[in-house]
């Protein structure tokens, strides 16, 4: 395989019920119910996470979402890094 058809390659989205189906026969006969959690505080804590448990009110809350305030990227500051500072070019401190 050349390096052009590996770009032109792609995959099909996978959705919930493909992992579903993937994680049932992981588990050789015990239920995905096994999967989830529960924390002291009686939080449930599910195996994965998909956008479809995010409120609607939250939408614009992830990053690189409308009005920004989380940045443009979308993967936040995963891809670029955040800092708290900023670089000072000076050569004298008096200028």
């Amino acid at each position: 395989m050349t390096i052009e058809n590996m770009k032109a390659t792609s995959f099909k989205e996978a959705t919930f019920e493909d992992w579903r189906e993937k994680a049932a026969a992981s588990l050789k006969g015990k239920p995905i119910d096994s999967l989830y959690n529960n924390t002291y505080e009686d939080i449930t804590l599910k195996p994965l996470y998909t956008k479809g448990d995010l409120p609607d009110e939250l939408a614009g809350d992830l990053p690189g979402q409308p009005d920004y305030r989380r940045g443009i990227q979308s993967l936040g500051y995963q891809s670029e890094s955040w800092h708290i500072a900023n670089r000072v070019f000076y050569s004298d401190v008096k200028s």
